[in-house]
């Protein structure tokens, strides 16, 4: 029982530090730190876009509506659950951004994960073709809006007491599971078999999706997050996978 908790605390661990070493592996390639920019330049016009929507009005009417709603209710115990729907609020809208970040760049953190495999080593990289191109933007789309409609219903759990915790770490297995999905679908893995890959590996994919989630939280550190979580799920996916050669395996 100790080797084994030991075994998944290691495995925990290694999730957390992962992103961390997907910068060294970006920057150590010159053709990973230039597709980066792709992801970082979606990153930017998404989060652009929706700055120009606060700033046009959306912010002022969603706080007078959040704000009038919760007016007729004076008891400090409604002023408090108001403060804290309105965190749980500010952290639901910053996922689904991130989360429709992801899709929109979905054709680019494809190319950067293929070229991190093939940076890594990876001796046959499934490559281009006209049909397993649709197959993938199929399972990415399918995938994609899966984890937004998953994300925003257990962003409703995190208002109940205690529940709310089991539902920031599913988030957090969530976040894993659409950043690992670039090298499994380019593999034809369909949904079932991505969560599967998850479950399987739950420890690591949850110290991978704390890190990542606190990353694209931080204000101008989440422009760079995305290409750092595409290649981190691209590292976490070969380095957990049997059968998978890549470099780190290799004298």
């Amino acid at each position: 029982m100790p080797s084994s908790l030991d075994s998944k605390f290691k495995d925990f661990l290694k999730g957390i530090v992962t992103p961390i070493r997907a910068v060294g592996v970006i920057f150590s390639s010159p053709k990973l730190l230039t597709l980066s920019a792709l992801p970082i330049l979606t990153t930017c016009v998404v989060l652009a876009v929706v700055f120009y929507a606060l700033m046009a009005g959306l912010w002022s009417y969603v706080a007078a509506h959040f704000t009038g709603y919760f007016a007729q209710y004076q008891s400090g115990l409604m002023v408090a659950f108001a403060a804290v729907a309105g965190i749980m609020f500010i952290y639901v809208a910053i996922n689904s951004v991130a989360i429709l970040i992801s899709f929109f760049s979905s054709p680019f953190n494809d190319i950067l994960a293929e070229a991190t495999e093939r940076s890594m080593g990876v001796p046959e990289v499934p490559g281009f073709t006209v049909g397993r191109a649709l197959r993938i933007l199929a399972l990415d789309f399918r995938k994609t809006l899966l984890a937004l409609i998953l994300s925003l219903s257990l962003s409703l759990g995190l208002l109940i007491p205690f529940v709310g915790i089991l539902a920031f770490l599913a988030i957090a297995l969530l976040n894993t599971f659409t950043f690992v999905t670039y090298p499994q679908s380019r593999r034809l893995f369909g949904v079932r078999s991505s969560f599967k890959w998850v479950l399987r590996n739950v420890p690591l994919s949850m110290g991978f999706g704390l890190t990542t989630t606190f990353l694209f939280s931080i204000p101008v550190i989440n422009i760079f997050a995305l290409p750092i979580s595409v290649v981190g799920g691209t590292l976490l996916f070969l380095e957990s996978t049997p059968g998978i050669p890549h470099r780190s395996e290799t004298p």
